[in-house]
Protein backbone atom coordinates (compact mmCIF):
# COMPACT_ATOMS: atom_id res chain seq x y z
CA UNK A 1 0.00 0.00 0.00
CA UNK A 2 1.54 3.46 -0.45
CA UNK A 3 0.71 6.39 -3.24
CA UNK A 4 1.55 6.12 -6.44
CA UNK A 5 1.73 7.77 -9.83
CA UNK A 6 0.65 6.29 -13.14
CA UNK A 7 0.06 7.36 -16.82
CA UNK A 8 2.84 7.73 -19.40
CA UNK A 9 5.45 7.52 -16.43
CA UNK A 10 4.95 5.80 -13.51
CA UNK A 11 6.00 5.17 -9.57
CA UNK A 12 5.68 5.29 -5.72
CA UNK A 13 6.42 8.29 -3.78
CA UNK A 14 8.99 8.13 -1.17
CA UNK A 15 7.20 7.63 2.01
CA UNK A 16 7.34 10.35 4.73
CA UNK A 17 9.48 12.66 2.14
CA UNK A 18 7.66 13.30 -1.25
CA UNK A 19 3.86 14.87 -1.43
CA UNK A 20 1.53 13.71 -3.81
CA UNK A 21 1.56 16.93 -5.27
CA UNK A 22 5.40 17.02 -5.88
CA UNK A 23 5.28 17.41 -9.75
CA UNK A 24 3.93 21.44 -9.05
CA UNK A 25 7.52 22.19 -8.24
CA UNK A 26 7.54 21.70 -12.09
CA UNK A 27 4.22 22.97 -13.19
CA UNK A 28 0.67 23.24 -11.08
CA UNK A 29 -1.54 20.35 -11.43
CA UNK A 30 -5.56 20.09 -11.55
CA UNK A 31 -6.81 18.66 -8.80
CA UNK A 32 -10.01 16.18 -9.07
CA UNK A 33 -11.82 15.73 -5.79
CA UNK A 34 -13.82 13.05 -7.20
CA UNK A 35 -13.10 9.70 -5.24
CA UNK A 36 -12.03 7.04 -7.36
CA UNK A 37 -13.12 3.57 -6.68
CA UNK A 38 -9.83 0.85 -5.59
CA UNK A 39 -9.72 -2.96 -6.18
CA UNK A 40 -9.01 -5.03 -3.51
CA UNK A 41 -5.70 -6.25 -2.58
CA UNK A 42 -3.42 -4.71 -4.47
CA UNK A 43 -5.07 -1.07 -4.58
CA UNK A 44 -4.94 -0.03 -7.82
CA UNK A 45 -7.76 2.56 -8.88
CA UNK A 46 -10.68 1.04 -11.08
CA UNK A 47 -11.00 2.93 -14.14
CA UNK A 48 -13.54 1.20 -15.76
CA UNK A 49 -16.07 -1.01 -13.97
CA UNK A 50 -16.30 -3.76 -16.88
CA UNK A 51 -13.24 -4.71 -16.03
CA UNK A 52 -13.73 -6.90 -13.17
CA UNK A 53 -10.46 -7.57 -11.72
CA UNK A 54 -6.88 -5.81 -12.09
CA UNK A 55 -5.36 -7.17 -15.09
CA UNK A 56 -2.25 -4.64 -13.47
CA UNK A 57 -1.52 -7.23 -11.17
CA UNK A 58 -3.40 -9.96 -11.78
CA UNK A 59 -3.20 -12.75 -14.89
CA UNK A 60 -7.34 -13.62 -14.66
CA UNK A 61 -10.16 -12.93 -12.63
CA UNK A 62 -9.56 -16.11 -10.61
CA UNK A 63 -6.00 -15.18 -9.58
CA UNK A 64 -7.01 -11.54 -8.04
CA UNK A 65 -10.30 -13.43 -6.61
CA UNK A 66 -8.18 -15.60 -4.63
CA UNK A 67 -5.52 -13.08 -3.01
CA UNK A 68 -9.38 -10.37 -2.15
CA UNK A 69 -10.84 -13.39 -0.37
CA UNK A 70 -8.26 -13.33 1.94
CA UNK A 71 -8.98 -9.57 3.03
CA UNK A 72 -12.43 -10.29 3.71
CA UNK A 73 -13.39 -14.04 4.28
CA UNK A 74 -16.73 -13.46 5.64
CA UNK A 75 -17.97 -10.76 3.23
CA UNK A 76 -16.71 -13.03 0.48
CA UNK A 77 -19.36 -15.66 1.70
CA UNK A 78 -22.31 -13.33 0.68
CA UNK A 79 -21.51 -12.77 -2.41
CA UNK A 80 -22.70 -14.19 -6.16
CA UNK A 81 -19.56 -14.82 -8.48
CA UNK A 82 -18.70 -12.74 -10.85
CA UNK A 83 -18.64 -9.89 -8.97
CA UNK A 84 -15.95 -6.35 -9.16
CA UNK A 85 -13.31 -6.54 -6.66
CA UNK A 86 -14.28 -2.94 -5.45
CA UNK A 87 -12.85 -2.05 -2.13
CA UNK A 88 -15.76 0.64 -0.96
CA UNK A 89 -14.10 1.82 2.06
CA UNK A 90 -10.74 2.64 -0.21
CA UNK A 91 -11.28 5.57 -2.73
CA UNK A 92 -8.88 8.11 -3.72
CA UNK A 93 -9.11 11.67 -5.20
CA UNK A 94 -5.78 12.68 -7.10
CA UNK A 95 -3.81 15.32 -8.74
CA UNK A 96 -3.39 15.39 -12.49
CA UNK A 97 -0.49 17.02 -14.35
CA UNK A 98 -0.10 17.64 -18.18
CA UNK A 99 3.32 18.78 -19.54
CA UNK A 100 4.22 19.80 -23.33
CA UNK A 101 7.22 20.01 -25.05
CA UNK A 102 7.73 23.85 -24.82
CA UNK A 103 7.82 23.35 -21.47
CA UNK A 104 10.76 21.64 -21.20
CA UNK A 105 13.33 24.58 -21.07
CA UNK A 106 11.52 25.60 -17.81
CA UNK A 107 11.51 21.48 -16.45
CA UNK A 108 15.30 21.56 -17.41
CA UNK A 109 16.30 24.38 -15.61
CA UNK A 110 14.22 23.49 -12.07
CA UNK A 111 16.24 20.26 -12.46
CA UNK A 112 19.28 21.93 -12.43
CA UNK A 113 18.01 23.97 -9.68
CA UNK A 114 17.67 21.16 -7.82
CA UNK A 115 21.05 19.69 -9.07
CA UNK A 116 22.67 22.66 -7.40
CA UNK A 117 20.88 22.26 -4.37
CA UNK A 118 21.82 18.73 -4.64
CA UNK A 119 25.91 19.04 -5.38
CA UNK A 120 28.15 17.69 -7.16
CA UNK A 121 28.31 14.61 -5.12
CA UNK A 122 24.59 13.83 -6.00
CA UNK A 123 24.97 13.63 -9.47
CA UNK A 124 28.10 10.94 -8.66
CA UNK A 125 25.94 8.76 -6.70
CA UNK A 126 22.68 9.11 -8.84
CA UNK A 127 21.76 7.44 -12.27
CA UNK A 128 18.85 8.05 -13.63
CA UNK A 129 18.14 4.76 -16.33
CA UNK A 130 15.33 3.72 -18.54
CA UNK A 131 15.24 -0.15 -18.41
CA UNK A 132 13.46 -0.60 -21.64
CA UNK A 133 13.39 2.83 -23.78
CA UNK A 134 10.21 1.31 -25.71
CA UNK A 135 8.50 0.87 -22.41
CA UNK A 136 7.40 4.47 -21.34
CA UNK A 137 5.93 3.03 -18.15
CA UNK A 138 9.71 0.93 -17.50
CA UNK A 139 11.38 4.50 -16.01
CA UNK A 140 13.81 3.97 -13.21
CA UNK A 141 16.30 5.42 -11.22
CA UNK A 142 19.01 3.93 -9.57
CA UNK A 143 21.26 5.46 -6.84
CA UNK A 144 23.97 4.22 -4.43
CA UNK A 145 22.08 3.11 -1.43
CA UNK A 146 25.16 4.10 1.19
CA UNK A 147 24.87 7.83 -0.37
CA UNK A 148 21.27 8.22 0.27
CA UNK A 149 21.41 6.35 3.81
CA UNK A 150 23.25 9.12 4.71
CA UNK A 151 20.76 11.45 4.36
CA UNK A 152 17.78 9.12 6.19
CA UNK A 153 17.76 11.98 8.96
CA UNK A 154 17.65 14.91 6.34
CA UNK A 155 13.66 14.74 4.89
CA UNK A 156 14.47 18.02 3.36
CA UNK A 157 17.61 16.51 1.49
CA UNK A 158 15.67 13.36 0.51
CA UNK A 159 12.49 15.56 -0.61
CA UNK A 160 15.18 16.89 -3.35
CA UNK A 161 16.36 13.79 -4.23
CA UNK A 162 12.76 12.53 -4.87
CA UNK A 163 11.64 15.81 -6.63
CA UNK A 164 14.22 15.76 -8.54
CA UNK A 165 13.87 11.65 -9.62
CA UNK A 166 10.19 12.64 -10.93
CA UNK A 167 11.77 16.05 -12.34
CA UNK A 168 14.19 13.21 -14.72
CA UNK A 169 11.09 11.18 -15.70
CA UNK A 170 8.81 13.97 -16.72
CA UNK A 171 11.95 15.56 -18.74
CA UNK A 172 12.06 12.15 -20.74
CA UNK A 173 8.81 11.33 -21.61
CA UNK A 174 8.75 15.33 -23.15
CA UNK A 175 12.00 14.22 -25.03
CA UNK A 176 11.07 11.40 -26.32
CA UNK A 177 6.96 11.41 -26.25
CA UNK A 178 6.94 15.13 -26.67
CA UNK A 179 4.50 14.94 -23.83
CA UNK A 180 3.94 13.64 -20.44
CA UNK A 181 0.24 13.23 -18.65
CA UNK A 182 0.36 11.56 -15.18
CA UNK A 183 -2.56 11.22 -11.90
CA UNK A 184 -1.14 11.27 -8.82
CA UNK A 185 -2.94 9.58 -5.79
CA UNK A 186 -4.04 11.25 -2.84
CA UNK A 187 -4.02 9.98 0.41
Amino acid sequence: MGRYYYGMIRGKFWFGVQESNDASYFKEGSYDNKAKPRYYGCDCPITDETQLYCAVHFPNYDGHYNIAKLFLEDEFKKITLPFLLKDPNHEICNYQYHFYKNELPFIQSKLKSLEKQLGKQFLENINFKIPNPNDMQGMEYDYNINYVNKYEENKEKLALIARWCLGKQIEYAIIHKGECNFICEIG
